[in-house]
C-alpha cells in the first residue's frame, strides 16, 4: 500500500544555492561555473551546470545523463528537474543570482 501526500505552493521553501567558479574554462566552452542546490536542508542537487546561453545570458542546466529515445536515438535527460512554473522560477532565479554574486566576488578579489 503507499500513500501520497501532496503539498500545494511554495511557501516556506528553503534554497541555498552554492556557486563553484571554474579556474580555466576551454576556449569556446559556454560551460560558465557550477551550481549545488539545497532545499530545505533536506536534499541537495549536484552538478547544476550554469552555461551561456544563445542569446549570451547564463541559464541553469540540470544534471543530466545520456539516454536513447524509444527509436534508439540518443538523448539527454535531466536527472532533477522543477515540474511546475513556479517552482522552476524559483530555482532558475536563485542560480542565476548566485552566480552573478560569484562573479562578482571574483572579480573584486
Amino acid at each position: 500500500m503507499s500513500t501520497t501526500q501532496t503539498k500545494k505552493g511554495l511557501e516556506g521553501l528553503d534554497i541555498v544555492i552554492q556557486v563553484r567558479l571554474p579556474k580555466a574554462i576551454k576556449e569556446g566552452s559556454k560551460l560558465l561555473a557550477f551550481a549545488q542546490a539545497k532545499i530545505n536542508e533536506s536534499f541537495v542537487v549536484d552538478n547544476i551546470a550554469v552555461r551561456e546561453g544563445k542569446n549570451g545570458q547564463p541559464f541553469p542546466s540540470m544534471p543530466s545523463y545520456r539516454g536513447k529515445d524509444k527509436e534508439g536515438a540518443e538523448e539527454w535527460r535531466d536527472i532533477f528537474f522543477p515540474i511546475t512554473k513556479e517552482a522552476r522560477t524559483l530555482l532558475y532565479d536563485a542560480v542565476i543570482k548566485a552566480y552573478e554574486a560569484a562573479l562578482a566576488k571574483a572579480e573584486d578579489a
